[in-house]
């Protein structure tokens, strides 16, 4: 994509006082702005323009410090005839005189206030209808000097900060007496970024059929509100369904903008899982508004991972929400990454993409088998529980649809999970979540209690009917990214048969009884044969 967009460019002419410069040539010989020893004074002047041609790689420095006509000017920006340059008046300057020791990229982190508190020598400079500033600074002044633009204009790119060390003494000419600057402009075209769950979270999970909501953001460019087109779209993975009953929201900072008059939200359809937030004209100017308020926006790489939206940084952001569905993919990301659709009216668009978040979700294979020769059981009944072993699994329609009903017993919405070992002694389930928010996929793990309630035929329950388990990445799949993935070693559960002993109340226990009785009966005759006597 371009870059660049209805941009401005920041230049520096000579004469303190000229007019613009015509094509026809210059007011002076430029030999006159060069002196062969060091000038008692120095003039920094600035023309501010704008144009509605592709500046990005065009802007160059001027070397030599010299003027240009317009004419030259165009030629430096490889412009044609055609392309305009439109001077801007009223643009902010602010310009410190800093230590011969600072650097760009440092000084370039500071905000206006700190380079206030930190450079007592400072001060302002703004252009004019012709857009010129210019600053005259004295030998007794003479350093290194920091510009920063602190006035965002209509239709305009904040210019880049820059550094001049003045006087610069070019090379077979002399010292400058006038500073010409071309300095780069920074490329505000919006930049977009995505979020799951919450602003700043790029990896979470969800059991199927549970709400995941997602945040969509794009940077501000600073002349949003000429912009004929701003929209996002977002096509949904075959994983995840829009969840209609959560309405979209979208904001820039702090506010609230309303469906409708702000922006238009076109929902996915059984023909296309597309979502689509469009801002309209009203949209485009309070973003616009909330730019200029704040006089910055975040930067490409902040749009990322940001995860407050505030008034002193804003940035667009739309709220909506899906659920994970039966196509899922036991263990492997659902991953998920928005498109920046813009347009500037002129000859600049794009469309880029964000990053990419991601949700997953699991499931885990089980066997049951007999303790001593390992042959596999069917029928063994078994409860499922979070990892504090008293909060059920309960069931979702989504989860039904993803498990289907073979190796389960009174399967229903809102019913505890009870799994059922097959004739192979195989049960399983899937669809559940695994790892906190953040966590990425590869790290992420759940504990689940399973719960034995019946023992197969001719068993009994263990002395401890509870399993502990563990789901992650490979409980289900071996390796889920592969294109045909291989099932997982189930986690065994064993039980030992119950012992062959008589039943109580049998024969065995009767002889036992009768016998026990006669000796008894004998016993009492015996004694009372011996009284008679």
């Amino acid at each position: 994509m371009k870059r660049g967009k209805i941009a401005t460019l920041l230049a520096a002419f000579t004469l303190a006082a000229a007019p613009i410069l015509s094509n026809a040539g210059l007011v002076s010989a430029a030999d006159d702005n060069y002196s062969t020893t060091t000038p008692n004074e120095v003039t920094v002047a600035i023309h501010k323009y704008k144009t509605t041609s592709d500046l990005s790689g065009k802007t160059k420095q001027n070397a030599d410090f010299d003027t240009k006509s317009t004419s030259d000017l165009k030629n430096l920006l490889g412009l044609g005839d055609s392309d305009n340059l439109e001077p801007m008046a009223n643009v902010k300057f602010e310009y410190f005189k800093v230590n011969d020791s600072d650097k760009l990229a440092d000084l370039a982190k500071k905000s206006v206030k700190e380079l206030e508190a930190a450079y007592t020598t400072n001060g302002t400079m703004t252009t004019d209808a012709s857009g010129l500033a210019t600053k005259v600074i004295p030998e007794t002044d003479y350093g290194k000097y920091y510009f920063v633009e602190v006035t965002k204009t209509d239709s305009a790119f904040e210019t880049a900060p820059f550094l001049l060390e003045v006087p610069s003494y070019i090379s077979g000419k002399g010292y400058a007496k006038t500073m010409n600057v071309y300095p780069k402009n920074k490329v505000t075209t919006p930049t977009p970024g995505k979020d799951v769950s919450a602003l700043g979270t790029n990896d979470d999970s969800a059991n199927v059929g549970d709400q995941v909501k997602w945040f969509l953001k794009g940077t501000i460019p600073a002349d949003i509100d000429t912009y004929q087109t701003y929209e996002f779209i977002d096509t949904l993975d075959s994983a995840l369904t829009y969840d209609k009953s959560f309405t979209p929201v979208v904001t820039v900072g702090t506010k609230t903008l309303k469906a409708g008059d702000d922006y238009t939200v076109t929902e996915p359809t059984a023909d296309s899982n597309v979502f689509k937030v469009t801002l309209t004209e009203a949209g485009k100017k309070k973003a616009y508004d909330a730019y200029q308020a704040a006089g910055k926006t975040p930067s490409a790489e902040e749009i990322k991972d940001i995860a407050k939206n505030t008034d002193e940084n804003p940035f667009i952001e739309v709220e909506f929400a899906t659920t994970i569905n039966e196509k899922a993919v036991m263990g492997k990301t659902i991953d998920n990454k928005v498109t920046l659709n813009y347009h500037n009216g002129g000859n600049v668009s794009g469309h880029p993409e964000s990053d990419t978040p991601e949700v997953h979700t699991g499931g885990i294979r089980f066997i049951k088998k007999d303790a001593v020769n390992k042959n596999v059981l069917e029928g063994a009944v078994f409860e499922l529980y979070e990892a504090d072993g008293t909060t059920p699994v309960k069931w979702t329609q989504a989860m039904i649809d993803a498990n289907g009903s073979t190796g389960f017993k009174d399967q229903a919405v809102g019913s505890q999970v009870k799994l059922v070992s097959k004739k192979d002694g195989t049960f399983e389930i899937k669809g559940l979540k695994y790892g906190e928010a953040g966590k990425k996929n590869e790290e992420a793990s759940t504990q689940y209690v399973l719960k034995e309630v019946q023992a197969p035929e001719g068993y009994n329950l263990p002395d401890n009917a509870t399993t502990t388990v563990t789901v992650n990445k490979t409980s289900y799949y071996k390796d889920p990214t592969v294109t045909t993935p291989v099932a997982a070693d189930p986690v065994e559960i064993l039980n030992n048969k119950t012992p062959n002993l008589p039943m109580t109340g049998g024969i065995g226990a009767l002889i036992f009884a009768l016998t026990g009785l006669a000796a008894v009966g004998f016993a009492f005759y015996e004694i009372k044969k011996r009284r008679q006597a």
